[in-house]
């Protein structure tokens, strides 16, 4: 497991941040630390949860991750 913090844009208010949480929790391999407006820290199996994954399911969800790092 790896801890990254993304940066997050879309983000607006305390329900943006909630709708972001629960598809961080939803998906394999990803454990939450935190999730802020803006942000959010994260501790990942990189294969079973890579960058383009976690974008994918944030972008369902109206939210543009445009970075991601440790």
């Amino acid at each position: 497991m790896e801890q990254i913090k993304m940066r997050i844009n879309g983000m607006h208010c305390g329900k943006c941040v909630s709708s972001v949480e629960t598809v961080l929790k939803a998906m394999p391999g990803v454990e939450v630390e935190k999730v802020e407006q803006g942000e959010a820290v994260i501790r990942r199996d990189p294969q079973a949860a890579p960058d383009e994954v976690i974008r994918d399911a944030l972008a369902a969800r109206g939210f543009d991750l445009v970075r991601s790092g440790g």
